[in-house]
Order: structure tokens, then C-alpha cells, then sequence
């Protein structure tokens, strides 16, 4: 398949037969990779010389197995094309044998006498006396002696008869005969035709005629680059295409174009085709060579021929299904064996430990069973794993450590593989390490784990929650003055007991039984200072304002990028900022460390940084991005596998449903089966107190009193009582209300307010809007608006529209009911802004909680600064108040005034006051 031109194959043999037919004979010899059309270009000439009268005798020597004995001869010369006259003196020629030897029992085959030779050339002579004669030989090299024989004698007397002899080449699956070729080649009127690759102009006229269109000249590039200009390949392509001007489509048509490509390629191109789909990437020379047995200067010289085929381009497939369709003509135990030889070559050469292992791993999915051959191959997959480990690929590395544990023979390397294996587990799943785990901890009793890989189990353990097995193997890490006290040792430790007693705070308080604390058995000195030091620091941490810190913990995320080692000091930086109320930092950073937690590939870390983004987003009032964020954090690792840190994305995403009154979805999570360890960490916590709140909006106000006074005792048994982790003091003050107990809610918010620092905006206005709705009427405004003011500057929009529903409902109840719109529009606005909020019906006949509020048209256009100001001047404040307040000039609060009458309809102050309810858009 060519289009017309100069130079191409169709105008160069049409030259030839008319000169041929002028009495001029000419021999054309055709190379050319597979499926470049060589068969097509001697069909296509044979019709031409059928169309002007001459004879054609066009015959294939290609075949399986050996070529017959004058096999391609009789074909020529015996079909139908001969007149019946002429076609008996052949038949009578061929049958004609050489005189056998006098000193041979057995007469040759396959040979023809000289005679017989020159009485068939003479015979297509006589035949071209009168008629002119095509002569065309596809596969030449596939042709017999005897035919080879007669064909040379025959083009060398054909210089001056209308003959013309065409003859195609494979394309490497057979050499011809060199003499045959060399004498050949030297007669003068022979001419070498070599079929190069489609150009772009012929590509774009072969599609214009499909679709009769000029095609675009990115069509063109794209057919172009996929099949590199393989006349049989673009065919191919075509026959998949749509033929509506889009890009090509290299489907099940283009599959078979390959297969026959291979099938009429060389088998050392074969050959080559099949290592580069089995190492899958471009590999050196002297690689390719060793793989396929053959030296680098052949290798290099059969990649030319595999690039002139069009099936790749640079040492690579120029489109996946060449590659696929080439893998699947080889047969499983065949690629297989493939797979081993390139892990060899590959090792055999210094390639890195992946891709030799990446063979390896390959052949074992191929086949039940595969012996662990050669001892380089362990070794080898353990050094994969930790390459892939660092290179984030944790899937590849978890496949690397299971096929080294099928065939490692030695026990204590078997130890040292299922740690590898349960770290590579828990990147991604951990619910896939608990074997491993189980495997670890029975080796650590029988005294097969050091130091530093027991300090990794004693974390592991943690993670499922099984401490009291993390605190025996622990102790037998100290306990032993034999312990290594290197440098990386005594971090280990340090890092493992922070993260112990961070995590289990019942772990920090001295057993009563006995007389001193775990750490003064410690047998090493320096182990001993390093415990000391780690749980002195977590009680520093835990003792301290979270506020006081904040320098601190963002220096540490600052500074440490994510890895296994950083991730815990990074955590606990993150949940720092959380308590500091720093949310707007909290996110930003969360945002950064999950992006890196992508770009490594852990699903762990991308699953914890989900979850404590729900939290962060739950904190500012986002309701539909907590719940994005924990639905998230739970698909990408499944239940069993967040052991005990599963209460953080179970919170989360259960107090956001709870906000918004999807009571179902929330009592579906809380059904979720928790370790009962859970609840031995301030993880616990968290969920006793979603579980709480969600019973308290059920109207289950005594169950939520149980759940939130179990936090209370918790949190003051281990001493972790900071309200801005857990505010129980004001979770419980609500459930008394529920109940009616006002007395002993307001203490409860009293006493959580005296606990607070200035800077907890966000603790400070909700525990100040809860003890509003403890307090007398009269008292509740005043506390509802300094509930506000600090809402608004913690950014808490779910709470802020709870305050302003709570003031205009304390304003209606006391008469005032001008204000009373005003914050009902001010509610409205900010709760179209976000997620609705689900209010709680009033405790008690006096309003202790927030009414619901009347259907709305939508919110004003005001912004919101706009909004805090038009808030603090219907309170009564002047404007040297708002501009004190919220820190901006006069000029500039007067310029918002003016903005904010503009948008109202109002002319000022007064009428801002009486500015009706149904009047909420802007004129």
C-alpha cells in the first residue's frame, strides 16, 4: 500500500517493465523490513504486465521447513500461466535428472542437468520472442539450489529479450546465497530497489482517501509515530480506525500486523523484539546481546532493522499493544525463562537490584512454582526492596520481600525479611502486617530480634494496640546490659518511648506495686538517659500551652521533610497547631505533608493526614469538607487496618454528620467495630465524645452525660486535661442542660473558661455561648456577643451561626424584637454561606438552646468585614468602638458603613435597626 511518486516502488517497476518490453531486459532485486509491501509491489507489477500482454510467471519460494528440490521452479513454470504447448516441453525438462556419478549407489535430487537448464531458459527465450515475460520470485532467499541455478543462467542471457525478473527478499528470516546474490548484483541491468518507511505526505494521502477529507497533521503524526511508516501496520491501523479524523486506534486489526510482521522478520530480530518486551525499558547493547546470544555490533544492526519495521523507535515500543501482542505470542513457560535469563544478564552486568528483581517477580506470577535457583537472587530482592522503598514503590517492594521469604532457606535472614515485609505492609495497608506482627513477636521471645528491629515491633504493636505486648518487649530491649547502645539505638529508643507514652498515657503513671518507675531498671546508662529524656519530654509537651509552642512545632515541619523517621516529631507539630487553635496553619501544612504522602505513594501517611484534616475542617465550621476529608481518609485504607487510630477519621466524620443531622449515616459509623485499645488512647477520646454528641442530638442526654464523663475521667487519670483537646468540661455542660441541670452547667462552663488562654478564640466563644444559655435571660446577650466576637475571629463559622441564633432567640424573648432580626439575618447569612446547621430544640421553657430558624430568601451581598461591622453597629457600638475593635481606621469603618446602607436600601443607623425581616436583599 503507496501512494504515487517520485522514487516510489510502483514508478520504479513500471519503468522496468516498459524498458523490459523494448526488448531491454532487467533484473529488480526488492529488500525491505516486514510489512513494508515487497509482496505487494511484485503483485502489483505482475498486473501491470498481465494488463499489457506479457506473460507472468510469479511464484513464492517462502514455506515451512526446507525448500523442495526444485520446488520454486516447477511452481513458475508448471501453473497455469504457460501455454499448453510450452508447459509439456517443461514438465518433460524438469523431469529430465543429471547423469549420476559411476563411484554413487543413489542418484542426486534437486539438480538439473545442463542441458536441462539451458532447454528451460531457452524455452522462456523462445516464449519472449514473441511475448514479453515477467519473472517474479517472492522470498528468493527461501528458494531451493536448483531453482537459484537456473534463475541466475536465466538473467544472464535475458540482456537483450523483453524480460523482466523481479525477485523480493524476506526480511531476514533466511540469508540469501551469497554467490547467487554477488553474481547477481554484478550483471549491469540488475537494480537494488529498497522499500524505505511511509512519509507524511504519503500517510496523509492515504488517509485523505479514507475519509475524503484532508486529515489534520496531528492525525497524520499519530498514525506516523504508532505505526513508523509500516505499510502494513498504517493498513492495520486504518482497519481499527473510525475514519472520522480523530487519532489512530491500534486495536485487534494492528495486533495481527504486528504478528505478521514477526512472523516474516529474521529470528534474531525475534529475538530482539521479545527481550525489549521483557525488560519493558531501553537497555544497553551489550545487554540486548547477551539476552539474544549475539554480539553488540549484530545487536545494534538488528535494532535498525526492528526500527525500519516500524514496531519500535530508540530501543522502545512505539505503541503499547506492539508490546502487549508480542508478550502474548510467547508461551508462559517461555517467557518465563525469558524473564530469568534478563534477571541474570541484568545482574551479570551491574544493572540496579529493581530491574534484575523486576524479571524475577515477573517470572514467578508466570508459573505455580519456580525453585529459588541461583543464591544471588535473596540477596538481590532485599537490595530491590529497600531501592524501591526509597523510591516510593511500596506495591513492587512488598512483591520483592514475599518472593524473598518464599525462597530464603535461612531462619534468621527469614526474621530480618518479615520486618522488611511488615514495613512495606504497613505503607500501604497495615491490616496485611498483623501475620508479620504475630511472626515478629514470637521471634523476639525466642531472643532472634535486635535491638534496633524490636524497637520497630514494640511500634507496630502500638499501631494494633496491643501495648502490653509493646511494653514486655520493651523491657526486654532495656532490661539487658548486653543491649546495643549505639547512637542510632539510643534514638530509636528515645523516638519508640515518646511515641509510647504519648500515645498510652496510662503507661506514664508508676505501677503502685511497685517502688520506682520502669525506667530506673534500665541496665545502660546511656538507654536509662534516653528513657528519662523521652518521657520527661512528652510531659513538657503535654504540660505546657499548646499556644507556647507554636514557634516550635512549625520549625519542626519547616525542617523535617516526611519520612519513616521525622513522621512522628511531624505529627505531633500538626496536632500542636490543632490545639494552639491555629487551624488555618494546621490546614496549610496538613495540605503540604499530604502532598508528599502522595507523591511517596503511603497510603498509611495519605489516610492519618485525611483524617486530621476532617478534624481541622469539623473545627472551622466546614462541614462538607470534614466529611470529604474523612470519607476519604477511610477509602484509602480499610477498617482493619487503622488499628487504633481508627477513632480519628470515625470522629471526625461522625460529628460533622451529627452538625448537620444525618443521624443515620452517623449511627452507621458509630456501629463500626473499634479495638477496645482504642480506648486506652486520647484517640478513645475522640470517639466517646462524637459517640456522645450524637446521643445528646438523639435526645439520649443521660447516655451522653455517661460518655462524656468517662472522658472526664480519662482525661484527668492520665492528666491530659486541655480543653482544646477535648473540651469535655462544655460537652457535659450541654448534655446538663439537656437535662435541665442549668446550676451545674454554668459551673461546668465557668470552670472551662478559667482554663482557657486569650488566645483559645475558638474553645472561648463556644464554652461562652454554652454558659449563655446556662445564665439567667437577662445575662445571655452580653455573653452571646462576646461569644461572637470570638467566634468570628476563630473562623468557626458552624459555631458563629450557632451564637447568632442563640442571641436573636434570647433578643425575641426578651422583647427587643429589632436586634432580634438583625441576628436572625445574621444567621441567615452566615448559614447559606455553609453546610445548614442542625439546631437542638430548646432544653428548657427559658431557651437554653438554639430555636430554629424561620425559612430564608438567601443571604445580603454584604462581605465580611462588612458583616462585623454592620453586627457591632446594631449592638449600639460607635464607630472609634468598631474601629478599636477590629483594629482598622475610622475612615475605613465609615466607608464600610456607607457600603453597607448602599447594599441595605438604608439611610442609617436608625433604619438599619428597623429594617424589616422580608427585606433581606440588597436594593
Amino acid at each position: 500500500m503507496r501512494g504515487p511518486g517520485a522514487g516510489e516502488p510502483g514508478g520504479v517497476l513500471a519503468g522496468a517493465l516498459t524498458r523490459s518490453a523494448g526488448g531491454k531486459g532487467e533484473i529488480v532485486l526488492i529488500s525491505g523490513a516486514a510489512g513494508a509491501g515487497k509482496t505487494e509491489a511484485l503483485q502489483d507489477v505482475a498486473r501491470q504486465a498481465r494488463a499489457q500482454g506479457a506473460l507472468a510467471l510469479v511464484a513464492a519460494a517462502g514455506g515451512v521447513g526446507s525448500p523442495a528440490p526444485l520446488g520454486l521452479l516447477r511452481r513458475l513454470l508448471t501453473g497455469s500461466a504457460l501455454p499448453a504447448d510450452h508447459l509439456e516441453d517443461a514438465k518433460r525438462l524438469l523431469e529430465t535428472v543429471p547423469d549420476a556419478d559411476p563411484f554413487l549407489t543413489e542418484r542426486p535430487s534437486g539438480e538439473l542437468s545442463p542441458m536441462a537448464r539451458k532447454g528451460l531458459a531457452d524455452l522462456v527465450l523462445r516464449i519472449a520472442a514473441t511475448t514479453p515475460v515477467l519473472v517474479g520470485v517472492d522470498d528468493v532467499d527461501f528458494a531451493d539450489e536448483g531453482s537459484l541455478q537456473f534463475l541466475l543462467y536465466l538473467a544472464r542471457r535475458l540482456h537483450r529479450a523483453p524480460i523482466l525478473v523481479v525477485l523480493t527478499e524476506s526480511a531476514g528470516r533466511r540469508v540469501l546465497d551469497p554467490r547467487f546474490r554477488a553474481e547477481v548484483q554484478s550483471l549491469p541491468y540488475c537494480r537494488r530497489l529498497r522499500l524505505r518507511p511511509l512519509t507524511a505526505d504519503t500517510v496523509a494521502d492515504l488517509l485523505a482517501g479514507r475519509g475524503g477529507e484532508p486529515p489534520a497533521p496531528e492525525v497524520v503524526a499519530d498514525h506516523l509515530r504508532i505505526c513508523g511508516g509500516n505499510p502494513r501496520l498504517l493498513t492495520a491501523l486504518l482497519e481499527d480506525g473510525r475514519n472520522d479524523g480523530g487519532p489512530a486506534v491500534a486495536g485487534e486489526a494492528f495486533g495481527r500486523a504486528v504478528l505478521t510482521c514477526l512472523h516474516r522478520s529474521g529470528p534474531r530480530l525475534v529475538k530482539l523484539v521479545r527481550a525489549l518486551a521483557v525488560l519493558d525499558e531501553p537497555a544497553e547493547l551489550a545487554v540486548l546481546g547477551d539476552l539474544i546470544d549475539t554480539d553488540g555490533w549484530s545487536a545494534t544492526r538488528t535494532m535498525q532493522e526492528a526500527d525500519e519495521t516500524g514496531l519500535t523507535a530508540e530501543g522502545r515500543f512505539r505503541h503499547p499493544r506492539t508490546r502487549a501482542t508480542v508478550l502474548e505470542s510467547m508461551l508462559p513457560e517461555e517467557l518465563a525463562a525469558m524473564h530469568e535469563r534478563a534477571a541474570a544478564v541484568l545482574h551479570e552486568t551491574g544493572a540496579r537490584a529493581t530491574a534484575a528483581a523486576r524479571q524475577l517477580v515477573a517470572a514467578r506470577r508466570l508459573l505455580e512454582t519456580m525453585p529459588p535457583g541461583e543464591p544471588w537472587r535473596v540477596p538481590l530482592l532485599l537490595a530491590a526492596a529497600r531501592q524501591d522503598a526509597e523510591q516510593d514503590d511500596p506495591r513492587f517492594a512488598l512483591e520483592c520481600l514475599r518472593l524473598a521469604d518464599e525462597w530464603c532457606t535461612v531462619e534468621d535472614e527469614r526474621v530480618a525479611i518479615q520486618l522488611q515485609l511488615v514495613r512495606a505492609h504497613w505503607r500501604m495497608d497495615p491490616s496485611g502486617a498483623r501475620s508479620g506482627v504475630a511472626a515478629l513477636l514470637a521471634a523476639d521471645r525466642q531472643g532472634r530480634l535486635t535491638g534496633r528491629a524490636a524497637l520497630e515491633l514494640v511500634l507496630f504493636l502500638l499501631w494494633f494496640g496491643q501495648v502490653d505486648a509493646a511494653i514486655e518487649v520493651l523491657g526486654r530491649i532495656v532490661g539487658t546490659a548486653t543491649t546495643d547502645d549505639s547512637p542510632d539505638t539510643v534514638m530509636a529508643l528515645y523516638s519508640t518511648v515518646a511515641q509510647l507514652h504519648y500515645l498510652y498515657p496510662e503507661v506514664s503513671k508508676p505501677i503502685e506495686a511497685e517502688a520506682e518507675p520502669p525506667q530506673s531498671r534500665i541496665a545502660v546508662p546511656t538507654l536509662r538517659r534516653a528513657y528519662q529524656q523521652a518521657v520527661g519530654v512528652v510531659e513538657t509537651l503535654l504540660h505546657s500551652r499548646p499556644e507556647r509552642l507554636v514557634a516550635d512545632a512549625e520549625r519542626i515541619l519547616r525542617l523535617s521533610p516526611l519520612d519513616e523517621t521525622t513522621f512522628g516529631p511531624v505529627w505531633v507539630s500538626l496536632e500542636l497547631l490543632l490545639l494552639a487553635e491555629r487551624l488555618d496553619r494546621a490546614k496549610s501544612w496538613c495540605d503540604v505533608l499530604q502532598q508528599s504522602a502522595q507523591a511517596r505513594r503511603t497510603s498509611t501517611w495519605s489516610a492519618l493526614f485525611s483524617a486530621i484534616r476532617a478534624t481541622i475542617c469539623l473545627r472551622q465550621g466546614d462541614l462538607a469538607g470534614a466529611e470529604l476529608d474523612g470519607r476519604r481518609a477511610l477509602s484509602l485504607l480499610p477498617v482493619d487496618g487503622w488499628g487504633v487510630m481508627v477513632g480519628l477519621p470515625l470522629s471526625a466524620l461522625s460529628l460533622a454528620y451529627t452538625r448537620r443531622g444525618a443521624h443515620d449515616e452517623t449511627a452507621a459509623l458509630l456501629r463500626v467495630p473499634v479495638p477496645e485499645a482504642m480506648f486506652r488512647t486520647p484517640i478513645g477520646l475522640q470517639y466517646l465524645r462524637a459517640r456522645g454528641h450524637h446521643r445528646l442530638a438523639l435526645g439520649h442526654a443521660q447516655d451522653a452525660v455517661a460518655d462524656f464523663e468517662r472522658c472526664r475521667d480519662l482525661c484527668q487519670r492520665w492528666r491530659r486535661d486541655v480543653p482544646t483537646a477535648l473540651p469535655w468540661r462544655g460537652d457535659l455542660a450541654e448534655a446538663r442542660l439537656a437535662l435541665g441541670d442549668r446550676h451545674r452547667a454554668e459551673e461546668l462552663a465557668q470552670e472551662q473558661l478559667s482554663r482557657l488562654g486569650p488566645d483559645n478564640t475558638r474553645t472561648r466563644g463556644i464554652t461562652t455561648r454554652i454558659l449563655a444559655a446556662a445564665s439567667d435571660l437577662p445575662e445571655r446577650p452580653t455573653l452571646l456577643r462576646t461569644a461572637i466576637d470570638q467566634l468570628q475571629a476563630s473562623g468557626d463559622r458552624l459555631e458563629l451561626v450557632r451564637a447568632f441564633a442563640d442571641l436573636s432567640e434570647a433578643l425575641h424573648a426578651l422583647g427587643d424584637e429589632t436586634q432580634a432580626r438583625l441576628m436572625m439575618r445574621m444567621f441567615d447569612r452566615f448559614n447559606a454561606a455553609g453546610e445548614p446547621v442542625a439546631t437542638a430544640e430548646p432544653a428548657d421553657g427559658n431557651g437554653s438552646g438554639a430555636a430554629a430558624p424561620s425559612s430564608s430568601n438567601g443571604p445580603t451581598d454584604l462581605s465580611d468585614a462588612e458583616l462585623r461591622v454592620a453586627t457591632l453597629a446594631v449592638q449600639g457600638r460607635t464607630n472609634r468602638q468598631i474601629s478599636q475593635q477590629l483594629n482598622v481606621t475610622v475612615s475605613t469603618v465609615e466607608q464600610h458603613l456607607t457600603r453597607i446602607y448602599r447594599k441595605l436600601g438604608v439611610r442609617g443607623r436608625t433604619e438599619l435597626l428597623e429594617l424589616p425581616p422580608d427585606l433581606r436583599r440588597p436594593v
